[in-house]
């Protein structure tokens, strides 16, 4: 015949079980479609989709555009501007390049880029922002994203952002003919010019 097991041990068991079980702080993730074909010329940079993470140790913003299979595709430039600030006017953060280039992100005052406190230096050691960046920009799947480390004097802790995302594509390399200029450059916007996403919160 079994014993009952001690009042104390049982306790001890339930609460190491709960503490097992109890889910990590969870994130907040919102994905928003923006109309596809409303670009000029073949869309090679037509925005479909952007999904923005607010979680409690990091932020991420990506977005969708047609896959490019093809070397080395669109030239152009992107921008994404996040705001993580609804007291203040316009974004605090930049993401942008030129394709096929160099990445920068750099803090926005006013609607001015802060050159000259960009986190990605491009030298070998990284800046401390820098540090909390990371990039994964993958053309043969379709989307590029951007996930930031929330961290004192940098990102910081915001408890929601939103985000507004512009492509411009002014021509296209070809395997056939090389380099092809547009008469006119190709703009998409998400969600419009100079409006942003609805917040999303952690």
């Amino acid at each position: 015949m079994s014993r009952p097991m001690p009042r104390r041990i049982v306790v001890l068991a339930v609460a190491l079980a709960l503490a097992l079980s109890g889910s990590p702080a969870s994130a907040t993730t919102k994905s928003f479609t923006d109309p596809t074909g409303d670009t000029n010329n073949a869309g090679l940079f037509d925005i479909g989709k952007v999904t923005v993470v607010d979680a409690p140790t990091y932020v991420s913003v990506s977005f969708h555009f047609p896959r490019n299979t093809y070397f080395p595709g669109p030239e152009g430039r992107f921008e994404v501007l996040l705001d993580t600030d609804p007291k203040r006017s316009g974004p605090e953060l930049a993401w942008s390049a030129p394709l096929f280039s160099e990445f920068s992100v750099a803090p926005v005052r006013k609607g001015k880029h802060l050159r000259n406190k960009e986190w990605l230096t491009g030298g070998p050691t990284s800046s401390r922002c820098g540090r909390t960046v990371r990039i994964d920009w993958n053309p043969p799947k379709g989307y590029g994203r951007l996930k930031i480390l929330k961290k004192d004097g940098c990102l910081g802790a915001p408890s929601k952002l939103r985000v507004n995302v512009r492509t411009v594509v002014t021509g296209e390399h070809t395997k056939s003919d090389g380099m092809r200029r547009y008469d006119r450059s190709e703009t998409d916007y998400f969600p419009r010019r100079n409006t942003f996403s609805p917040w999303v919160r952690v």
